[in-house]
């Protein structure tokens, strides 16, 4: 007798935060892509999906990556919705960026039914100095 088999499972991980604080970057390196030095900005919305296996389980993780700039706001309220968790990145090199953090979990709770898991990624810390 053959095993049934499973379903691919579903995980929708949106990348929350200000605008040119490596959301694109984390994307990439998750896929196994390489790194681009110079900065081109999200217009909008971009996405990737992957599928893992998680306990034998395929699992296609879909990641939406959210363009920081105040002006995509509009658009931005859209893709919330459904998300499994919320990435929200900040550049240690910007207090601002760490500072705003408050701002997009207020807007991502005004879009999400039931506030969902929160994963705060502080990026760039290769670019540390005493300063920062």
């Amino acid at each position: 007798m053959s095993s049934k088999p499973r379903s691919t499972l579903m995980f929708k991980a949106v990348l929350i935060g200000d605008a040119a604080v490596g959301k694109t970057s984390i994307r990439r390196k998750y896929l196994g892509k390489g790194f681009i030095s110079s900065h081109i900005a999200t217009i909008g919305v971009d996405f990737a999906a992957k599928t893992v296996n998680v306990d034998g389980q395929p699992v296609e993780l879909v990641i939406w990556d959210l363009a920081g700039q105040d002006g995509y706001g509009k658009v931005r309220k859209h893709y919330y919705q459904g998300c499994s968790a919320l990435l929200l990145v900040y550049d240690i090199t910007n207090r601002d960026s760490f500072d705003n953090a408050s701002a997009w979990l207020a807007e991502s709770y005004k879009h999400t039914e039931e506030i969902p898991p929160i994963a705060v990624l502080a990026n760039k810390v290769d670019l540390r100095t005493s300063t920062n």
